[in-house]
């Protein structure tokens, strides 16, 4: 998990890397991407691209929402939780609630926006730092759906891609694309 939020923007290996594409092993394209997703990134300066939405299990999110709000309060004029409209159920309705999450068995990211930018890097070290991760097992999809939440413009610098078609098949999931 903490591999997929936050390793893979650090490792030797990727330093020189502007943007890069997830794709687990067990996921298929069944059909080709219309335009070259990279440099659709590029061209429109998204940050994020991302397949689908989910919601995560309350089990696997224990206190991600306190976190959240924690962050935001700290950090009131930085965040893009706002302009978002990032919506937090209140501290009664927390127990069973299911935040979202990004599929992040797709996703495209720019490497050097979430390296560098200061809230970003900030929520990943906060994260770290909260060692959640291992105690209460957050996952990278909700974490990586809050930290863009927070730090992005989502109306500017978020991209869904649904123009192809995509399966996982561990999961035994397959999502045609928009409109069919």
């Amino acid at each position: 998990i903490e591999f997929w939020f936050s390793g893979i923007l650090h490792l030797n290996a990727t330093k020189s890397f502007d943007y890069y594409l997830r794709l687990d092993t067990d996921s298929m394209l069944h059909s080709d991407f219309p335009v070259d997703p990279f440099q659709l990134m590029i061209r429109k300066e998204y940050a994020y691209g991302y397949y689908t939405l989910f919601r995560d299990d309350a089990v696997a999110t224990i206190g991600l929402v306190d976190f959240v709000e924690s962050f935001i309060n700290d950090h009131k004029n930085g965040t893009k939780a706002a302009l978002n409209k990032l919506e937090l159920p209140s501290p009664n309705s927390r127990r069973d609630y299911r935040p979202p999450m990004f599929y992040t068995n797709f996703e495209l990211l720019s490497m050097r926006r979430f390296r560098h930018d200061p809230l970003l890097k900030e929520f990943e070290h906060q994260v770290l730092k909260s060692k959640k991760i291992y105690t209460h097992r957050w996952g990278d999809a909700p974490l990586r759906y809050h930290q863009v939440m927070v730090g992005l413009d989502w109306n500017k610098e978020v991209l869904k891609f649904c123009n192809f078609s995509y399966a996982h098949l561990h999961h035994n999931y397959f999502r045609k694309p928009c409109g069919e």
